[in-house]
């Protein structure tokens, strides 16, 4: 599948478990077969089973493990890149003691349909009250580090940071005007 390729090329191993665990999830998987998955994405990530891409975020993310109050954001383009890279740098050694990673996405849904013929519409991305707990927790410190798609671009009032990175490639002329983003080139 073209997708699990693309995990794997962007967060590597680790990654596609993740991926793995919340597509079962997603399109209800039988319960054993998500829970067998689930154990698997609660192991920590050995440097070996991450991408150089994931592996040179960690290395940069790690520049800052003596500062109290770090706060970063890392832009991705989807929704699933989100919550996987969030869920993957707290299974990471060495990031677990300071990095406190969360999603924040749009609260988009996607429309789908059935075999005969039904449409429905599925919910994809976060509610707003949840963005807004996020966002809260990231104020806070409980959070500090945002892994968010554009939506912490357009309009979310979120404080200052010590880094902000563009995970994936860029794709659009909008961005965080003023505010130096560094991007992982790809390796």
């Amino acid at each position: 599948c073209d997708r699990v390729e693309t995990a794997q090329g962007l967060f590597g191993a680790a990654g596609v478990e993740i991926y793995l665990q919340q597509l079962l999830q997603e399109h209800k998987a039988p319960p054993d077969v998500v829970a067998k998955l689930d154990a698997l994405t609660h192991e920590p990530a050995a440097d070996s089973v991450l991408s150089p891409k994931v592996s040179a975020l960690v290395a940069v993310l790690r520049e800052f493990s003596n500062e109290p109050s770090f706060h970063a954001i890392i832009f991705v383009e989807q929704r699933h890149h989100a919550t996987v890279l969030a869920k993957l740098l707290k299974r990471v050694p060495g990031l677990q003691s300071f990095v406190r990673p969360a999603a924040l996405v749009g609260h988009g849904g996607r429309v789908w349909r059935d075999v005969a013929g039904g449409v429905g519409e599925k919910a994809m991305g976060m509610a707003v009250k949840e963005q807004n707990e996020t966002v809260a927790a990231f104020r806070t410190g409980e959070v500090n580090l945002l892994v968010a798609t554009r939506v912490a671009e357009e309009g979310l009032d979120v404080p200052s940071c010590h880094l902000v990175i563009r995970f994936d490639a860029l794709t659009t002329i909008t961005g965080c005007p003023g505010l130096p983003v560094l991007r992982l080139a790809s390796l």
